[in-house]
């Protein structure tokens, strides 16, 4: 894998995650593939993704189940989620989807560059929050810093001072004796 951002696809038919992943491929992007729910879950447990497209109609686990395993997870509950279904369009369906945490609902046969264009938000989305994280983290780092540095100051302050008081006192009780 290169440095890229990682999507994960989901599909349990060889075809779809070929298909899905000719649509969306691009150089910065480490795609990852699993062919079901349970893999998906697993990877997910071991990788960072920027966005997730899974099939709804899979054999061992479905993708609703898969997504509301996915959400549960503290670590994996913001990752944007995609259905790429070409199951019935019926409402209830699609409320279902969002139930179980999906972002967004695509049917087949769908547009090639509105994928393209919803995953590129989506990857965007995951960079700038990822500098923000890393800023945040270089912040607090700094901040640390110069509250050692002041620390530090103060002690040696103190110390210089303390000596100064205990030359005095020597001095003020040497001539009382």
């Amino acid at each position: 894998m290169n440095d890229g951002v990682n999507i994960l696809i989901v599909d349990d038919r060889p075809d779809g995650l070929l298909t899905l992943k000719a649509v969306i491929d691009e150089p910065s992007y480490n795609i990852i593939c699993a062919s079901s729910g349970t893999e998906a879950l697993r990877l997910v447990l071991n990788h960072e993704f920027a966005v997730i497209l899974m099939d709804v109609q899979m054999s061992d686990m479905d993708g609703f189940e898969t997504a509301k395993l996915i959400k549960q997870r503290k670590r994996s509950k913001d990752i944007p989620l995609i259905f790429v279904t070409a199951i019935d369009k019926a409402d209830q369906f699609v409320s279902k989807g969002y139930v179980a945490g999906a972002v967004d609902y695509l049917f087949k046969p769908f547009d090639p560059s509105i994928l393209k264009f919803k995953i590129g938000v989506f990857v965007d989305l995951y960079l700038k929050n990822r500098k923000i994280i890393e800023q945040s983290a270089l912040l607090h780092e700094l901040e640390k810093r110069e509250t050692e540095k002041a620390l530090l100051e103060l002690e040696t302050e103190s110390r210089a001072l303390g000596q100064g008081l205990d030359w005095r006192f020597r001095v003020l009780g040497g001539a009382q004796a």
